[in-house]
This record gives C-alpha cells, sequence and structure tokens, in this order.
C-alpha cells in the first residue's frame, strides 16, 4: 500500500488525477445486504452457453451505500434513456 496519496497519483500537465484501472465488463451480479450494495462486475467466457449468464472471469467487484447505488441507478437509466433506440424499452419496463 502506497504511504501517501501523491504516490498514487500522475501529473498530467498541471492537472493531477488519480491513477484507477480502466475496466470492462459485459456481466454484473447485484448483492444486497444490511449496509449496502455490492456489484461484481464480470467478463463472461465466449465459449459459454448464451443462457449461462454468470460463466466468466470476475474484473472488479464495487461495494457502495444503498444512497450511492439508487444515485447510480437513476445515472445510468437516465443516461440510457437519451439513446434514441433505448428510450422506448427502458419506459416499457418501468410499467
Amino acid at each position: 500500500m502506497p504511504e501517501r496519496i501523491d504516490d498514487l497519483c500522475k501529473t498530467i500537465g498541471s492537472v493531477t488525477e488519480p491513477e484507477f484501472p480502466d475496466i470492462f465488463a459485459d456481466g454484473v451480479r447485484v448483492s444486497t445486504g444490511t449496509f449496502g450494495i455490492a456489484c461484481t462486475f464480470i467478463l463472461s467466457d465466449p465459449d459459454a452457453a448464451p443462457t449461462n449468464v454468470t460463466a466468466g472471469r470476475i474484473v472488479c467487484r464495487v461495494r457502495m451505500t444503498s444512497e450511492l447505488a439508487e444515485a447510480m441507478a437513476d445515472n445510468i437509466k437516465r443516461g440510457l434513456s437519451s439513446l434514441p433506440d433505448r428510450a422506448s424499452k427502458i419506459e416499457e419496463g418501468d410499467k
């Protein structure tokens, strides 16, 4: 574990930004608990059967409060509804 926050950052021009992994996933499992939510992101196995949505490799797990999870869900829904071909599908799912 780095001793200082500076050890976690890189300087880009005059802006210092923390380094973080850029992760791609095509599946997610959501678990709820007493104190919050855990989202486990998965990269699927291309050789697995299409119906086996849990087959694959876990690429990361994000734990958060239920308040953050709710805000994140709202933001994702809003972002998806701005895509023309998705707006009608999202509205249909709300009914």
